[in-house]
């Protein structure tokens, strides 16, 4: 988890956490035979209303086929004139039966509609975007209907076909009084009930327009056989008109009887095509044969319905806490830097997208509400028997003696603590159960993080000192345990100063695991779902407090600010603590409070299991009557986790970026990346088949727009079986792939963890034949929904079945593939579409007993370190893997690139992509991005071009869409669009030698390609709110425009010497906010005086085809006419370059002369590594003077100096200093003197 607090004079820390976000549903259904009835209600003109499907018999009774599950779903509420139950998301209320006749009534505020629709009064839609709806004609009985578009698709002749549903899906109203069972609901009831009805079935109405998705299932989730019910009468015959199985959607009372909203378990579809006019028409008996077709509809039935509801909820992310403090020179030395690894529950929200009540909150979290009851100074723990063994310090974590006046108390069993020190100030704390006591399990501790070269920087403890502070006894060093009560803190040498410390509020709880009592309930509901618990309680918590700090800001993936509001404490607005659970999340938005860091220091939490914090805002312990031992301002916080154990990492830094550095040196250093993979990437879902893929490969060189990349999801392949090619529209993978490679692209297939049961299918058969899936509570192998309808999940906690699953992407058993395709992994958290959160029941069982709910946040990171293997052993070991992520944890760095999500077509998303980025790098996740221009919706030009823009300035750049929005390739948005997207693309291109550069210092170092301004300038304070704007390395400060026909933006520019305009030249004061003009052509972005960028000015289609172009040095000179920077040079897709075949230069300009030096080591035995690439031109920025020549050592050559422009290929730019074609060999010593 990672935080950064701030302080005036400045403090800055910082909670950062992980997660990911889905994709959108589609669902599925076979086409029953259903007789619609179009009713409106009585008191208004219209005809509009819901379609209901009616049954024509009174009698009948639902028969579950198993438990119901709304059971126990319904509160009571009181009211005046008879009993109230609050369903679902809307209350049928006091003196409804007045008012239930009303035209327009419905209970509660109708859910404020998604952008582009209207409702009427009554909540049904009225306007709707016409981006999923179309009108058809059943020729039959000549009815016109309105559809939502489910699939776009060709026959085998060609012709274009769709898959619709209708827009107002049918349901059937049943009633029942308790005494006659269930029945169908009367013509004249159905008047009378229908105002309130209405609510629930507009609301499904705009579920499906919005989504695409058919609705049947109750709450939103997707249903399983437990939700079915068969519908038949007395005498055992089906209802006419109504199918035999349906689901229902809620329950209401009303007037003493119950009453049901249900619909068919299958949805109805249609099939059209459209004709030579271009209208589509019900398609014939005869092309419904059309194999194409049956495929299509094939597809569809296998999934179970899904919606996504109108609400806003909190959504899920993973983990890697990380922790900053960044403070004031004349305030302490030392910055705290929090780091601990959880799994942040990203709080993108989507008001269109997501039920809040789908979703867990702290009240329905039983641990998190049982850690928050707890009261300060209720941790009764003292440590006792404390010694030093194996070069550790140990000790045990004891109860007080029980209070004698309760005799309910139960032993408590000792804890075990573990403390180690390591090199460069890294603390490691352990608390666990004593493992010399019986325990019903081992506690599951996460392996594979920790790499192993960390345990050999271990320093052994030889002995332990002492001190004694107002009778407390404490052991000190910089890190000092106090033995009661008991408290873990790190503090300065020499001051004495408190950094952070763990437990002072006594919050530490640490739920033992213990047989079950007879008549004991373990098990948990939330919604249809039981998990049944077999262990019981085991959560744990405690306070972490951070010293000399205001606030705390920059959870990862987190779409809101760095800075993190408090969540408890007098006058928080937001009650929710900031959630840490991997869930498939998608759509979300801006400001949302659920996520998902001088000198200074930071803590880190290993554990793997659910996690919430809460940051506690001034007063929160107001009543506690503690007297903490230091009297520092401090922020408090509060981690809980449900499951684990202990495991925490205290850094000391001195600095912000030392912090990172020990964080990685823990958890791994960042892969270094191909360079194809740090360049333009073009993604679509999906892009259709072979011809589609050469079109858009084609269009990129005919508008002259460099990309490296296309991407193929789901839809490519053979009924969403990974591995496998839609034999129609992917008939030759091979050679498309080799057309692709002749122009020097790549191509990227999607390969998610869910395995579609299928006997037939070669991936399931053997993963089946070994046991290697994940294992339902049973022992069963866990059976759950994803994109290719029933799934399951191979187990990657086990070490043999990521090295089975590596194996699977040799080219022999990835038939189709290539060398040059690589491999993106989403849905990886793991999504599970009917199970509970979407995600996977917690009581499935891993490998070696391990519950689900024990490693869930950590379940991408194995399933990414497969993938990135499968890479590695297919390229026998000389190959750089790309794998893209959804889901991560701590170590992921090690194993590829991770994106945010599924965002959204609108400029907050696009303001809010900047501090998600920034906190990922903060914990050592470089390799990031977001989807450019947002993956759901259609933006307009002006954001699609603001959005590339930026964008070209993440570290990792990649356009994305979901299959429902408009085509949005670079060309098409009109010619200037063109124009201006070539060019930011190619402003990437350009200055590829930096960013590759820059990832080599991530890959060598840890510290983040993007930066937050405070971590370049940590003594300037106006930096720590400033999240708008980002460093790229150390030279570059980017400002985005994120409000649409922007006149002026303002740019805050750091530090003491001088910033100079990337595309101009111009030079601008630092320390100072400037107020510019809002150019259409490009967003702000200045090289900071003192540095040098290296550029590639010359532009190709692709990285391939740039090797051999000559450099550009643009040097911007500081006051002191001085500027230094690097390159770094290597093949830029194998692994020599960790055998020394790199170029590796450092530039220095001092007193007039520009000098190249070797930072590469002359280590005997590297492999040699040879360029002939040359400096084309050298740039002079801020040069006091008019030079008109310089000399170039060794040689004795001069070369002319002149004005000529700052970038070349048509921009415009004011005329600079040049000195052009020196001559000179990137991979030599020279000096340039210039006279």
């Amino acid at each position: 988890m990672s935080f950064v607090s701030t302080s005036v004079p400045p403090a800055l820390t910082y909670l950062h956490g992980l997660s990911f976000s889905p994709p959108s549903r589609r669902c599925p259904g076979r086409p029953p035979l259903l007789s619609l009835l179009a009713v409106s209600n009585p008191s208004r003109p219209d005809t509009s209303g819901p379609l209901l499907c009616r049954a024509s018999k009174a009698q009948g009774s639902p028969v579950k086929k198993r438990q119901s599950s709304g059971a126990g779903k319904r509160k009571k509420k009181s009211g005046d004139a008879r009993d109230v139950e609050v369903v679902d998301d809307f209350v049928i209320g006091e003196d409804d039966g007045e008012r239930s006749s009303a035209a327009g009534y419905h209970p509660t505020p109708l859910p404020k509609p998604p952008a582009g629709f209207v409702v009427d009064d009554q909540g049904r839609v009225v306007i709707a975007s016409d981006k999923r709806l179309v009108a058809i004609v059943d020729p039959t009985n000549n009815f016109h209907l309105e559809c939502v578009i489910r699939r776009i698709f060709r026959s085998s002749s060609g012709d274009e076909c769709m898959l619709l549903c209708p827009a107002d899906t049918p349901v059937q109203i049943l009633k029942s009084t308790n005494i006659d069972g269930w029945s169908a609901v009367s013509d004249e009831e159905v008047e009378s009930i229908l105002p309130t009805a209405a609510f629930a079935l507009a609301k499904i109405h705009m579920h499906l327009v919005y989504s695409g998705f058919c609705y049947t299932a109750r709450g939103g989730f997707c249903y399983s056989e437990d939700d079915i019910f068969d519908f038949r009468t007395d005498d055992g015959q089906d209802v006419d008109g109504l199918p035999t199985e349906g689901v229902e959607i809620t329950c209401f009372n009303m007037d003493g009887a119950h009453y049901m909203i249900y619909t068919p378990s299958d949805p109805l579809l249609f099939v059209a095509v459209k004709d030579h006019n271009g209208q589509l028409q019900i398609a014939d008996d005869d092309l419904l044969e059309d194999p194409c077709i049956i495929s299509a509809i094939d597809e569809e039935t296998e999934f179970n319905a899904l919606v996504l509801s109108v609400h806003v909820v909190p959504l899920g992310f993973p983990p890697s806490p990380l922790l900053l403090l960044l403070l004031h020179p004349l305030m302490r030395t030392h910055l705290l830097f929090l780091l601990s690894l959880l799994v942040l529950l990203w709080s993108p929200v989507s008001v269109c997208s997501w039920k809040k009540e789908e979703f867990r909150n702290c009240n329905q979290t039983p641990f998190c509400k049982r850690a928050r009851g707890r009261k300060p100074g209720s941790c009764a723990l003292v440590a006792t028997h404390v010694s030093v063994s194996g070069g550790d310090l140990v000790a045990k974590l004891a109860p007080r003696e029980p209070d004698p006046d309760r005799e309910d108390q139960e032993p408590v069993k000792p804890l075990a603590l573990t403390l180690s020190v390591y090199r460069d100030g890294v603390l490691r704390v352990k608390i666990d159960e004593d493992p010399s006591l019986e325990s019903p399990k081992k506690r599951f501790q996460v392996p594979d993080v920790v790499v192993p070269e960390f345990e050999s920087e271990k320093l052994w403890l030889q002995r332990l000192s002492t001190e004694k502070v107002g009778g407390d006894e404490h052991l000190v060093d910089r890190g000092v345990v106090r033995h009661d009560p008991f408290e873990v803190y790190v503090r300065e040498r020499s001051s004495g100063d408190r950094v952070l410390s763990l437990n002072s509020h006594g919050l530490l709880d640490f739920e033992q695991l213990r047989a079950k009592k007879e008549g004991e309930e373990w098990e948990e509901r939330f919604r249809s779902h039981t998990d049944t618990r077999p262990h019981g309680p085991q959560s744990i918590s405690f306070d972490v407090s951070f010293y000399g700090a205001d606030f705390v800001s920059g959870i990862p993936e987190h779409a809101t600010s760095l800075a993190l509001k408090p969540t408890r404490g007098p006058g928080i607005e937001h009650s929710e603590p900031y959630r840490l659970f991997n869930l498939d999340v998608f759509e979300f938005v801006h400001e949302s409070p659920f996520g998902l860091y001088g000198g200074s220091s930071g803590f880190f939490w290993l554990n793997a299991a659910e996690m919430q914090i809460d940051v506690l805002g001034e007063g929160w312990d107001a009543d506690s009557g503690i007297a903490l031992p230091s009297s520092q301002k401090r922020v408090d916080t509060f981690w809980m986790s449900e499951a684990g154990i202990v495991d925490a990492f205290f850094f000391i830094g001195p600095g912000p970026k030392d912090v990172v550095k020990r964080y990685v040196s823990v958890t791994g250093m960042p892969a270094m990346p191909q360079l194809f993979a740090t360049a333009y990437h073009q993604s679509r879902w999906n892009y259709r088949d072979e011809e589609d893929v050469e079109n858009v490969h084609s269009k990129f060189d005919e508008h002259d727009i460099p990309c490296d990349v296309l991407w193929l999801d789901i839809d490519h392949t053979d009924g969403r079986r990974y591995f496998t090619w839609d034999k129609v529209s992917f008939p030759h993978p091979e050679e498309m792939q080799r057309k692709l490679a002749a122009k020097g692209r790549h191509l990227v297939t999607i390969v998610d963890p869910h395995i579609k049961r299928d006997g037939s299918y070669f991936i399931h058969k053997e993963a089946s034949k070994n046991g290697y899936y994940i294992k339902d509570a049973s022992g069963n192998d866990f059976d759950g929904w994803c994109w290719p309808g029933s799934s399951s999940y191979l187990d990657m906690l086990n070490p043999e079945i990521r090295s089975w699953w590596a194996d699977r992407f040799s080219f022999e058993n990835y038939v189709g593939s290539t060398p040059s395709l690589y491999i993106w992994n989403d849905m990886n958290e793991p999504s599970v579409f009917n199970g509970p959160e979407l995600s996977m029941p917690r009581d499935c069982l891993h490998y070696g007993g391990v519950e689900h709910r024990e490693l869930h946040n950590a379940n991408g990171l194995y399933f990414h370190m497969a993938t990135s293997d499968g890479l590695l052993k297919r390229g026998n070991g000389n190959d750089r893997p790309f794998v893209l992520s959804r889901a991560f944890f701590g170590g992921s760095q090690r194993y590829g690139a991770i994106w945010t999500g599924d965002n959204t077509a609108d400029w907050d998303q696009l303001r809010v992509s900047v501090p998600m980025l920034l906190a990922l790098g903060l914990t050592g996740i470089s390799f990031t991005g977001a989807d450019v221009s947002g993956y759901f919706g259609n933006p307009g030009p002006e954001l699609f071009v603001r959005w590339y823009q930026l964008a070209a300035y993440y570290p990792f750049f990649r356009g994305h869409a979901h299959q429902d929005t408009k085509r949005r390739e670079p060309w098409l948005f009109g010619e200037r669009n063109t124009e201006l997207v070539r060019d930011a693309i190619r402003t990437r291109y350009m200055l590829l030698p930096f960013f590759y550069t820059l990832f080599r210092e991530a890959n060598v170092t840890g510290v983040p390609v993007l930066r937050p301004l405070w971590m370049e300038f940590p003594f300037d304070e106006a930096t720590f709110d400033k999240d708008e704007a980002f460093m790229v390395g150390n030279s570059l400060l980017v400002q985005g425009i994120f409000t649409e026909r922007a006149k002026h933006v303002s740019v805050y520019l750091p530090g003491k010497e001088s910033w100079y305009d990337l595309r101009t030249g111009t030079a601008y004061l630092g320390s100072k906010t400037h107020k510019l003009e809002a150019s259409e052509d490009h967003v702000p972005a200045f090289q900071r005086a003192g540095t040098i960028i290296p550029r590639r000015d010359r532009f190709r289609r692709s990285t391939t085809q740039m090797v051999n172009d000559p450099y550009t040095l643009v040097i911007a000179l500081n006051s002191s006419q001085a500027a230094e920077g690097e390159l770094y040079i290597d093949d830029g897709k194998s692994f020599e370059f960790k055998h020394g075949a790199y170029i590796h230069r450092r530039f220095v300009f001092a007193e007039g002369k520009l000098t190249s030096l070797n930072m590469a080591p002359a280590t005997s035995g590297n492999l040699p590594f040879k360029s002939e690439c040359i400096i084309e031109r050298i740039i002079l920025l801020g040069h006091a003077g008019g030079p008109k020549n310089a000399l170039i050592e060794p040689g004795n050559l001069k070369a002319q100096i002149e004005f000529g422009p700052l970038l070349l290929q048509g921009r415009s730019s004011s005329g600079v200093l040049t000195i052009r074609k020196p001559g000179i060999r990137i991979a030599d010593d020279w000096t340039i003197k210039v006279l």
